[in-house]
C-alpha cells in the first residue's frame, strides 16, 4: 500500500530570512536600535552582507550592521536581536536636547 504524500513542515534558515528582513524591528542587549529599511547584498546574491537601519525619532539617521552581528531572527515577532550594542549613545543625545531647552526655558540670570 502506498503512503499519501502529505505536506512537510518547511524551514527556512537564516539567509532566508534576512534576505527578507526589511520591516523587521532591530534589538541590542539593551536597547531598541531601530527598523531594517533595507539590505545590501555584496559577497552573496542569496544572503546580504550588511542590514541598513533606520533609527531615532526625533532624528531618523540610518547605520549599517553586518549580518555577522545579527544573534537571533525570530519571523513570527518580525524582529531581529543583534550582539552588539548599536545606538548606545542615543539615551546622552536625548539627555543632551534636553538639557537645550530646559536651558532655552528656564535661563540661568547671572
Amino acid at each position: 500500500m502506498r503512503r499519501p504524500n502529505l505536506p512537510r513542515a518547511v524551514h527556512f534558515g537564516r539567509d532566508y530570512w534576512l534576505s527578507r528582513c526589511s520591516g523587521y524591528r532591530v534589538e541590542s542587549p539593551t536597547v531598541r536600535v531601530g527598523i531594517v529599511e533595507t539590505t545590501l547584498f555584496h559577497t552573496r546574491c542569496d544572503c546580504p552582507d550588511f542590514l541598513v537601519v533606520r533609527t531615532g525619532r526625533l532624528r531618523p539617521q540610518r547605520t549599517t550592521v553586518p549580518v555577522a552581528d545579527v544573534a537571533e531572527i525570530e519571523p513570527n515577532g518580525r524582529s531581529i536581536r543583534v550582539s552588539c550594542a548599536i545606538g548606545e549613545d542615543r539615551p546622552s543625545v536625548v539627555k543632551g536636547l534636553w538639557e537645550r531647552v530646559r536651558h532655552s526655558l528656564h535661563p540661568v540670570s547671572s
